[in-house]
């Protein structure tokens, strides 16, 4: 897939710029009429990614369609892992439930062009719960390979 089928996938479900965290997004207004969470759709791209960051929510992610991704998952005592994210289910798991406060980051595996996502926010998003990494979080967590490969 090049970058105009990508530039197609952002035009068919109106996505934007997500501003700090990277990839592009848009809250499903289909059913984002509760109070009790957010759903939105995701893309990750060669160029953009899901920097590291955190949310005082929850959320579950959902791959859709696309290449297959790695998220990146932090705790606060430091332990990590990082796992592949799949919409078909043999190249790793459909789906990761990402408690609050844990912190995350997703990119496409090596090779990959893009990934759809849809994420499920509880409680829903805000701005306030959102904390994106500096590169001061390596000397927090220096035993993590290639960690600022996921810091904007």
């Amino acid at each position: 897939m090049d970058d105009k089928e990508v530039e197609k996938i952002i035009e068919k479900f109106n996505l934007s710029p997500l501003e700090g965290e990277g990839g592009y997004f848009v809250l499903n207004k289909e059913l984002n009429h509760s109070n009790e969470f957010s759903h939105i759709y995701y893309l990750i791209s060669e160029q953009s990614f899901s920097h590291l960051h955190k949310l005082t929510s929850t959320e579950i992610w959902s791959c859709v369609a696309g290449d297959v991704a790695e998220q990146l998952l932090i705790n606060e005592n430091g332990d990590f892992s990082l796992n592949n994210l799949s919409h078909d289910g043999f190249n790793g798991s459909i789906s990761s439930v990402i408690d609050k406060n844990i912190w995350q980051a997703t990119r496409l595996v090596k090779g990959g062009k893009w990934a759809l996502f849809t994420i499920t926010v509880v409680p829903p998003y805000k701005d306030e719960i959102y904390t994106e990494a500096t590169s001061q979080i390596l000397n927090e967590f220096p035993h993590i390979p290639h960690l600022s490969e996921f810091i904007n």
